[in-house]
């Protein structure tokens, strides 16, 4: 019982991280070709991408500040690195798949029935289905019952993570945009990290 509550140090690994990320996709990838900001990004970038996943889901439960509203602002933060806007809708639906795990109607982490039948049981449908896992993840959205996606948080998360990406392909170009886009591809697709996702949800 002394290990509940908040642990406001945990910012602290989300400011070095989307640092990190930041420092590397301006810095770094401009000079590399082609193949070195695919090896960079499945190697660095899906590290510290997946590492902010973990950070955006103690957000979600309120783990690093007391007030959700605090929480809310730091997961918009590490979400940058990770290009999609999708922080404060992991928060909405993550915490419905608590509050209604195995609901197959409530719970965005149980595929659909269409889903399952594209993919099959054969290794290399599956290896397609982690590689593409995000889009399969935002496919079951519109089909998860009792939720009310839009709201003021969610236009701040698309606003915030439209303006940083803007600037940062304006300032450092396309490369440091891919090598954030690949990365988080990887952080959770077809990836060592992609074998926790699924030992921590699927059977």
């Amino acid at each position: 019982k002394k290990l509940f509550g908040n642990t406001p140090f945990t910012a602290w690994f989300v400011l070095g991280i989307v640092a990190l990320q930041v420092a590397l996709a301006a810095a770094v990838m401009p000079q590399l070709p082609w193949w070195g900001i695919l090896l960079a990004s499945y190697t660095l970038g899906a590290t510290a991408n997946h590492a902010l996943w973990v950070l955006i889901h103690e957000c979600t439960h309120n783990l690093v500040f007391k007030s959700s509203r605090a929480n809310s602002w730091l997961q918009i933060f590490a979400n940058l690195p990770i290009i999609f806007p999708s922080a404060i809708s992991f928060r909405i639906y993550h915490l419905q798949h608590h509050r209604y795990q195995g609901d197959f109607d409530r719970d965005a982490d149980l595929a659909r029935p269409l889903e399952a039948k594209l993919i099959g049981n054969s290794t290399l449908g599956k290896a397609f289905w982690m590689l593409t896992f995000p889009v399969w993840q935002m496919a079951r959205v519109p089909h998860v019952k009792g939720v009310n996606f839009y709201n003021k948080w969610v236009a701040v998360n698309l606003a915030v993570e439209l303006s940083f990406l803007a600037a940062l392909t304006a300032i450092f170009g396309w490369s440091a945009l891919a090598y954030l886009a690949l990365s988080s591809v990887f952080s959770i697709g077809l990836h060592p990290f992609g074998a926790r996702w699924i030992q921590e949800h699927f059977i």
